[in-house]
């Protein structure tokens, strides 16, 4: 059974969004944060099997923001149990803006991620990834689900 995309994007991804502020707000003042990364958990049918999504942004190094965003693939409650055990890091960024979109409905292929310079420019991205995974039935109802922007690309 297909996890329901649509919970994914809103609770999941919202804690990813409350946790990346709560982490912000105890940081306070001191050195700009400025490094991000994105970790998937991708199995080969994510129509059958879902997609695990961990994005952190804005930590002090690549490192803290990879066990940061794995956390959050891994813990992902709306992520099947096998594409959480897939989970790895895609990409680190820093100074851009991260983003994914995907098909809410469960059991379709639709999901795209991306890294640009600025918040449109990935959303852009993400969606043309999404739509070429959707197949033509399916590719009206990719949708930007989340997104992220680190350092200056915040601003």
């Amino acid at each position: 059974m297909a996890p329901d995309f649509a919970s994914v994007s809103k609770s999941s991804l919202l804690r990813i969004i409350g946790t990346a502020l709560v982490v912000g707000t105890q940081l306070g003042s001191g050195p700009a944060l400025a490094d991000g990364a994105v970790v998937l958990g991708r199995p080969a049918d994510i129509a059958k099997t879902g997609v695990a999504i961990g994005i952190a942004s804005n930590h002090r190094d690549n490192e803290a923001a990879y066990k940061a965003a794995l956390n959050e693939c891994r813990t992902n409650k709306d992520g099947s149990a096998s594409a959480k055990s897939l989970c790895s890091l895609v990409a680190y960024f820093k100074d851009q803006c991260a983003a994914v979109a995907i098909d809410k409905k469960a059991g379709t292929p639709g999901f795209g991620w991306s890294i640009g310079i600025d918040k449109a420019t990935a959303q852009r991205e993400a969606l043309a990834h999404c739509i070429a995974t959707a197949g033509k039935s399916r590719e009206k109802f990719c949708e930007q689900s989340v997104f992220f922007c680190d350092g200056t690309a915040a601003k």
